[in-house]
């Protein structure tokens, strides 16, 4: 194929991807500009680049399979340009607001910019979900400057990602060796550690914050618990019992933690929780 040939081919390739609302433009000889009638984000395409690229494999399918992923990567972009946009009114989006549990030493900078409050030795942010599937999902920090523009502060902020979570946000447990299997009618075993999360698994350490889903699993083996705060997306819990021993489970948190990268870390110690007072405390 030629590149003559080839540049018609590709121009039909990009309209049968883009749809309704878009349209190919050619800003000099090579470039192809694709626009959005109401958003001036553009993206771009070189037809020569996309010609030698061919010319290497022979294989057209190749070439209109990264042509796919830059149209829905630019697709995407301009929905996350609109849904940040409509973020700036908080009545839009005040159902879709959550917390996320971070370590504090290690977010000093960012914590600056963003309303958050402590809990013991960590920070408890807010994070908005501008969307949310099966495979995929894009969230936009609370930053001080939204504050300002939404005109509300952290109390009614909190009160709301309180009634947020109560409707939206489940948490559950289950044995670590056994993650795919429900809990339902099976006997406690309280000689093993449990994970705790929400069903997604994505931010799913706030269950710290939760003493429904803490009293749940220590009604359940009927003990106190041990937290390991093994990432931000999960607390491990080990049931106080006499095997419990806090030097070895502080030698797991120890070694989960080397290799986890800054950002998933979440502490270096122990939490604990009393299922009479329902309370959580550090180690």
């Amino acid at each position: 194929m030629n590149y003559i040939t080839f540049k018609m081919k590709l121009e039909n390739t990009i309209k049968k991807f883009l749809g309704k609302g878009f349209s190919l433009e050619y800003s000099d000889e090579y470039t192809m500009m694709i626009k959005n009638d109401e958003c001036p984000v553009m993206a771009e395409i070189n037809s020569l680049s996309a010609y030698y690229a061919y010319e290497e494999v022979k294989n057209y399918a190749a070439v209109e399979n990264e042509i796919k992923k830059i149209i829905d990567q630019y697709k995407e972009k301009i929905m996350l340009e609109g849904l940040c946009e409509r973020a700036k009114d908080f009545n839009n989006i005040r159902s879709q607001i959550f917390r996320k549990i971070v370590n504090t030493s290690t977010n000093e900078e960012m914590l600056k910019d963003v309303p958050h409050y402590e809990f013991e030795d960590l920070s408890v942010t807010f994070y908005i979900k501008l969307m949310s599937s099966e495979n995929r999902s894009a969230t936009c920090m609370v930053t001080n400057e939204l504050m300002k523009d939404w005109n509300i502060d952290i109390d009614t902020l909190l009160n709301e990602v309180i009634e947020n979570e109560k409707m939206f946000e489940q948490y559950d447990f289950c044995l670590v060796k056994d993650k795919t299997k429900s809990m339902e009618r099976r006997a406690p075993k309280q000689y093993e550690l449990y994970t705790i999360s929400n069903l997604k698994g994505i931010n799913g350490a706030t269950a710290l914050l939760d003493t429904k889903v803490l009293s749940k699993l220590a009604n359940y083996v009927d003990q106190n618990l041990y937290l390991i705060p093994s990432s931000v997306h999960e607390i491990l819990a080990m049931p106080d019992t006499e095997i419990a021993n806090e030097e070895r489970l502080s030698a797991i948190l120890d070694s989960m933690n080397s290799v986890i990268d800054e950002q998933t870390f979440l502490s270096d110690h122990l939490f604990y929780f009393d299922k009479d007072t329902k309370t959580v405390m550090s180690i």
